[in-house]
């Protein structure tokens, strides 16, 4: 939102058959205090508000001013889409401008987009390239661990908390520094104690070194 782009972000564009890039400036999506905020999104807090809630660094109010929604909303209408795409990775993210498209009824497709991975299973992230070579290889536990929660909850019954319980312990003795593991209905981002029949959804923060990583996945359980 800054109005730069990477010269990596904009090879890619090229790459990926992208014609035409929209670069604005600081002051197209943070001119001064806004008087109308779009905020109150239960979705928002669910899980953690620090993956969902940003504040560009060209910004002089204070962080609640500029949530996720706002910007979003913003970029809708000056840019009008057809669709959106947004990656899984952010899953709140990705639900609170879905259900916020739904409520405001704008004229936008939202389209949820798989998480892309490394060879090893590592959800791509530009903090990726912040990991010191030690926690790299240390950070491939959380894709894991989440893999595996997923293979035993569909293989047998299990609850959310054994699930959190199973996940958290497995980045712990993979190396990592865990900031939350959360299991929620993978629609609402409800709390889920019992698991029978429901679309569910794992996120995951966990820090390695100074590195806070994200990730998450999402199943049917039997």
């Amino acid at each position: 939102m800054s109005g730069q782009i990477q010269p990596r972000c904009q090879t890619r564009s090229w790459e990926w058959g992208r014609s035409l890039a929209w670069l604005s400036t600081s002051t197209h999506i943070f001119s001064g205090s806004p008087a109308l905020c779009v905020l109150r999104c239960p979705l928002l807090y669910l899980l953690s508000s620090r993956d969902c809630c940003m504040l560009s660094a060209y910004a002089s109010t204070s962080f609640q001013l500029y949530t996720c929604p706002q910007v979003v909303t913003k970029l809708f209408h000056i840019v009008e889409p057809d669709a959106a795409f947004f990656g899984r990775k952010d899953y709140q993210q990705w639900r609170v401008i879905e259900r916020m498209v739904r409520d405001l009824d704008m004229a936008v497709r939202v389209v949820g987009m798989p998480i892309q991975r490394e060879a090893d299973g590592l959800a791509m992230s530009s903090r990726n390239a912040m990991l010191s070579a030690e926690d790299r290889q240390r950070s491939v536990c959380i894709s894991r661990a989440l893999t595996e929660a997923r293979e035993h909850a569909v293989a047998q019954a299990a609850d959310a908390a054994t699930l959190q319980q199973q996940v958290a312990a497995a980045i712990a003795a993979g190396g990592g520094r865990v900031d939350y593991v959360e299991v929620v209905d993978a629609r609402s981002l409800q709390p889920l104690q019992e698991l029978r029949g429901r679309q569910v959804l794992i996120a995951v923060a966990a820090f390695f070194g100074k590195v806070r990583l994200i990730d998450n996945v999402d199943f049917e359980a039997p």
